[in-house]
């Protein structure tokens, strides 16, 4: 056993095959070594036996890893293990650990999932699409991990032609997880993650999608790094940089403000079906009038719940996080940009999209009717993708 300063996380190895009759002491064994919550156990597996026995043997100790606030992840796994875990439907449990990257197997070569190190700690990221194609580089907005760009709509794009790559931010899905209330990076780190993702896939330039948090760590992603950054689209979010018109732009909608100034109590961080309760009710309040399928918006926050390190650090970190310093205006952005914002986003409302399109030259803003402060909703994506791959065509 060894443990790695910062991010915390704690090492160990299996050796020989797994029976059902060592989980109960191999769940308190590693149980034992965790002394507080916020730990990553990275977990040696290249001694097992690729079977069905031991991954759900795996499996089970990732949940009674989770239910102490805490996480697993694989490292050393076999092509045939990790082609078992595939075919168990556990990959969203499982996930892999390595100090570089590693791929995972799956059945469809054009979609792979890798961890990588980038600015020194470990990122989960997952391509979409052929890797010689364009990039389009997609960023989540504040607690969200890569899962709620949804998985259809990066399918999609990848048909049109592109490459796609999303991936989990700090604090999010299978990425690093600091303790509650306690990021070890701020906001600046999240602009040199994109950056630095971008060289650990070795691609030069990238078209950028940014959402909410993620369209202000776009915005000064393309101020920044210019010639990283092929086009720009910004999704419901709001000048992240100094703007003239700052003063005048709306503030939430009083329904969204009344919620967050009295917002419920949180759950129990280790009780799954009260998260999945709280998220899905939380998002309710930023959602327009044009909603998601209930039960696959409920099977996504399974996922994202189930794939998470630390929920609790999930909904509290980017919080804390200090704002980076300006380098630049909106004005100073020569970069082709769309803008594409919900006409009833409750968070930014319409006029924060107008603003940045009318900030940043020739942008162009496409009003989504209905739509409230998410990602695109799949009923939007027959304008959405044809937006994406017309904008990103030919640059």
């Amino acid at each position: 056993m060894h443990f790695h300063p910062g991010p915390l996380e704690v090492a160990f190895t299996i050796r020989g095959p797994i029976t059902r009759a060592d989980l109960p002491g191999l769940c308190d064994r590693v149980c034992a070594l965790l002394p507080g919550s916020g730990q990553v156990v990275v977990c040696d597996v290249a001694g097992v036996e690729p079977d069905a026995v031991t991954v759900d043997a795996l499996a089970r100790l990732q949940l009674a890893a989770q239910r102490r606030g805490c996480g697993v992840s694989l490292c050393g796994a076999s092509g045939q293990l990790l082609d078992v875990v595939e075919l168990m439907g556990l990959t969203h449990v499982l996930p892999w650990h390595d100090e570089r990257f590693a791929p995972r197997a799956s059945c469809n070569p054009r979609r792979v999932q890798r961890t990588v190190l980038v600015n020194g700690v470990r990122l989960c990221s997952e391509t979409f699409g052929d890797p010689g194609a364009p990039t389009i580089l997609l960023i989540a907005g504040s607690t969200q991990s890569m899962d709620w760009w949804w998985d259809e709509l990066c399918a999609r794009l990848a048909d049109g032609g592109r490459r796609v790559i999303r991936y989990d931010l700090r604090d999010t899905g299978q990425s690093v997880a600091y303790p509650p209330g306690r990021p070890g990076y701020d906001g600046a780190d999240l602009v040199d993650d994109a950056i630095g993702l971008l060289d650990a896939l070795g691609v030069p330039r990238a078209h950028v999608v940014g959402m909410s948090m993620g369209g202000g760590i776009a915005q000064r992603l393309t101020l920044d790094h210019r010639a990283r950054v092929a086009s720009l689209t910004l999704v419901s979010t709001s000048p992240a940089t100094s703007y003239a018109g700052q003063s005048q732009l709306p503030g939430v909608a009083p329904a969204l403000a009344r919620h967050l100034a009295a917002p419920p109590p949180r759950p129990d961080w280790s009780d799954r079906r009260a998260v999945v309760e709280y998220v899905l009710e939380d998002l309710g309040h930023y959602a327009g009038s044009v909603r998601s399928d209930e039960e696959q918006l409920r099977r996504l926050v399974e996922t994202v719940v189930d794939r998470t390190v630390y929920v609790a650090s999930s909904w509290s970190n980017h919080f804390a996080l200090a704002e980076p310093a300006s380098r630049g205006q909106l004005g100073d952005i020569d970069t082709p940009t769309l803008v594409l914002h919900g006409t009833e986003d409750p968070l930014f409302p319409l006029p924060h999209g107008q603003a940045l399109a009318a900030a940043i030259p020739g942008a162009r803003l496409v009003p989504l009717d209905g739509v409230g402060h998410e990602i695109p909703p799949s009923q939007t994506w027959d304008e959405v993708v044809p937006q994406l791959l017309g904008h990103t065509e030919g640059r």
